[in-house]
């Protein structure tokens, strides 16, 4: 009979427990519940910025769409199918070249391997007077390996990197062809590190 006693008080004590735990999880539902509400609302009366492809100007003037046909749209569409081997974009590449060849600035954030290289090579190829574009990165695997397609798909001295890896010479005749006018260069990649100094 003492077994039972105990037993039946070990079992008092898990219930009273099991309620406890209960009542924290009911509430924690409810919390839940009320932020379920909260967000579906938001939902429905805002469309989150990440989804909309056109921004607002700093100015207050109305959203620009980066999808619609610019000057430049065929000879964007033209270099993506014949030179990048490309039949059509992906996520928000489009809107990010119209908005760079626009003389827009863009800051893009993407996963990898999700055409980030794309964005900066294909107008660098487009604007022929527009100068160079800097692109940093601290990977110099990916860095040579960038500048490898790039001369590959524009010709010989359409990138170039500067990098730690460098000797002072070498660096020194590429920051000469930076000044240089008539310079074929279209894209320099650069590591944070040598940004720096």
């Amino acid at each position: 009979m003492i077994n039972f006693q105990e037993d039946l008080a070990q079992v008092e004590v898990e219930l009273h427990e099991v309620e406890e735990d209960l009542a924290l999880l009911l509430q924690r539902q409810s919390e839940l519940l009320d932020r379920k509400k909260e967000l579906q609302g938001r939902l429905a009366d805002d469309t989150p910025e990440f989804e909309n492809s056109s921004s607002i100007q700093g100015d207050g003037q109305a959203p620009i769409d980066w999808k619609a046909q610019f000057p430049w749209t065929e000879q964007v569409q033209t270099l993506l199918a014949d030179t990048f081997h490309l039949p059509k974009f992906r996520s928000v590449q489009e809107e990010v070249i119209n908005a760079t060849l626009s003389k827009q600035d863009a800051f893009v954030v993407m996963r990898s391997g999700g055409g980030k290289s794309l964005c900066y090579q294909l107008p660098a190829m487009l604007d022929g007077n527009a100068g160079f574009t800097v692109v940093i990165s601290p990977l110099t695997s990916l860095i040579q390996d960038q500048v490898m397609l790039y001369n590959d798909i524009a010709g010989d001295g359409a990138a170039c990197k500067l990098s730690g890896e460098q000797s002072r010479g070498e660096a020194s005749a590429i920051y000469k062809l930076l000044l240089t006018p008539e310079s074929t260069l279209k894209i320099l990649l650069i590591t944070p590190e040598k940004l720096i100094k």
